[in-house]
C-alpha cells in the first residue's frame, strides 16, 4: 500500500510538472485570480452574450373586393414592428420581453370607419426559473395553446381572444399567468393560475393540466376554473394509426352545459425524391353556435363577431405542398373552410417564400362563395388578396 501511494504521489508530479512546462505563469495563475479563470475582458464578453436584442418588421398590403350595389375594391396598408430582449442568466434563469408597435396608413374598411393611428402592446414579459431542475416556473404575460386541434382548439381555456386561423403565425398577445410545469417520466403535469384582471385572490383563475404519453401518442386531461366563470373540462388525444394521424378535443362548459368537439384525420403523401404533399381533414362541433341563419342579424347586434366560431357546425380541408422539387425556400397552402349550417365557403390559397437570409414574402388570395347569406359572404366580401414582406433582426 505505501508502494502504492508513493507511486500516485511520483505520477502527480509527474503531471503537474508538465502542465505548468506548457503553459505561461500568467496562463497558469489566472485560475486562482480574481476573475475566476477568464480575463475581465473575457467576462465582460460573456455578459454580453447572456442578452440577444432582435425583432421583426413586417408590411402587409390587403386588397378587399365587395359585391352589389355598392361594389368597390378598398385596401389597407399596416406596417408591424416586434422588438424583444431574451437574457439567459445564471442557474438557468430567464428574463424576455417582446413588444408591438402597429402602425397603418388606413383602418380596414369593411370593420371599421376610424382614422389612421398607431397603436402599442406589450405581447410578453416573463421570467423562468426554476427549482432543483425538478419544477419550471414561468411568471408574468406569456403566449400558451393547448389542444391537439390544427384550426380550432375548444380546450384553449387560458386565451382571451381566438386565434385567427388563416394566418401561419399566431399573432395574439399572451396572457398573465404563473404556470408550474413538473415533468416526471415522459409525462407532464402544469398548474397554472391565471392573474389577468384579478384584484381579488378570489378572482385567481387556476387549472390543471396532465399530459400522458402513449407510445407515440399523447393523451390529456384539463380542468379549469377561470375569474368569473364556472369550471371547464377538456380532454384532447393525438395518435398515429398505421400512415394516418387522428386528432380530437372536446370541451365541456359546466355553466352551460355544452360540449364543443373536434375531430380530424391527416396524411403526408410522398413523391419524387425526397418531397412530400400532405391533407389534413378537421370537424367543428361548436355547440354555442347559431344553428339558423335567421338568429344572424340579431346575433350580430348585440355580440362581438368572432369569425370561424359563430355558427354549429364547420369542417376544414387543408392541402400544404412543403418545398416542392427544386423549390427548397417555398410553402404552398390552400386552406378551405366551410360553414356547413348555412353553406358558405372561403378557400385561401397561400405562397411563402423564403427570399434570401432574414426575409419572408408571403402571397395569398381567398375567394368567398356559396349562400349569399352565410358567414363568409359577411360586409358582402367576395374576395381579397394579401402580400406581406418580413424581414428579422
Amino acid at each position: 500500500m505505501r508502494i502504492f501511494k508513493i507511486v500516485v504521489l511520483c505520477l502527480s508530479v509527474v503531471n503537474f510538472s508538465t502542465f505548468a512546462q506548457g503553459e505561461s505563469s500568467s496562463d497558469f495563475e489566472k485560475g486562482f485570480g480574481e476573475a475566476e479563470g477568464i480575463s475581465e475582458a473575457e467576462k465582460l464578453g460573456a455578459d454580453v452574450d447572456k442578452v440577444k436584442i432582435g425583432g421583426s418588421l413586417t408590411s402587409d398590403f390587403f386588397l378587399l373586393g365587395t359585391e352589389g350595389s355598392g361594389a368597390s375594391d378598398n385596401f389597407y396598408n399596416p406596417y408591424s414592428l416586434w422588438v424583444y430582449l431574451d437574457a439567459n442568466l445564471r442557474n438557468e434563469i430567464r428574463a424576455y420581453a417582446k413588444a408591438k408597435l402597429i402602425w397603418a396608413n388606413s383602418s380596414n374598411p369593411l370593420l371599421s370607419s376610424s382614422p389612421p393611428s398607431a397603436s402599442t402592446e406589450l405581447e410578453e414579459l416573463k421570467l423562468f426559473f426554476n427549482a432543483d431542475k425538478r419544477v419550471f416556473f414561468t411568471v408574468g404575460k406569456q403566449k400558451i395553446k393547448w389542444g391537439a386541434g390544427k384550426f380550432w382548439n375548444p380546450t384553449d381555456f387560458l386565451n382571451n381572444e381566438k386565434r385567427d386561423l388563416l394566418d401561419s403565425d399566431d399573432l395574439r398577445s399572451g396572457v398573465t399567468l404563473l404556470k408550474s410545469h413538473m415533468p416526471f417520466g415522459k409525462s407532464n403535469l402544469y398548474l397554472v393560475q391565471s392573474l389577468d384582471g384579478a384584484s381579488r385572490i378570489n378572482k385567481i383563475g387556476h387549472t390543471l393540466r396532465l399530459e400522458l404519453p402513449l407510445g407515440s401518442s399523447e393523451l390529456s386531461f384539463t380542468a379549469s376554473k377561470l375569474k368569473d366563470a364556472k369550471a371547464f373540462f377538456g380532454t384532447d388525444v393525438s395518435l398515429a394509426v398505421g400512415s394516418f394521424d387522428l386528432h380530437g378535443e372536446v370541451a365541456y362548459q359546466q355553466d352551460s352545459k355544452q360540449a364543443h368537439v373536434v375531430g380530424g384525420i391527416g396524411r403526408e403523401f410522398g413523391y419524387g425524391d425526397n418531397d412530400t404533399w400532405g391533407v389534413s381533414l378537421e370537424y367543428f362541433g361548436n355547440a354555442s353556435g347559431i344553428s339558423n341563419t335567421a338568429n344572424y342579424a340579431p346575433a350580430l347586434a348585440t355580440s362581438v363577431y368572432t369569425p370561424f366560431y359563430f355558427s354549429r357546425h364547420y369542417a376544414m380541408l387543408l392541402l400544404y405542398l412543403p418545398s416542392p422539387g427544386t423549390w427548397n425556400k417555398t410553402t404552398i397552402n390552400l386552406f378551405n373552410v366551410f360553414n356547413l349550417t348555412d353553406q358558405s365557403i372561403l378557400s385561401k390559397l397561400n405562397f411563402s417564400f423564403e427570399m434570401m437570409q432574414d426575409l419572408r414574402w408571403d402571397v395569398g388570395a381567398s375567394y368567398r362563395y356559396g349562400k349569399s347569406d352565410g358567414e363568409f359572404r359577411f360586409f358582402s366580401q367576395r374576395y381579397d388578396l394579401s402580400t406581406s414582406l418580413s424581414v428579422d433582426f
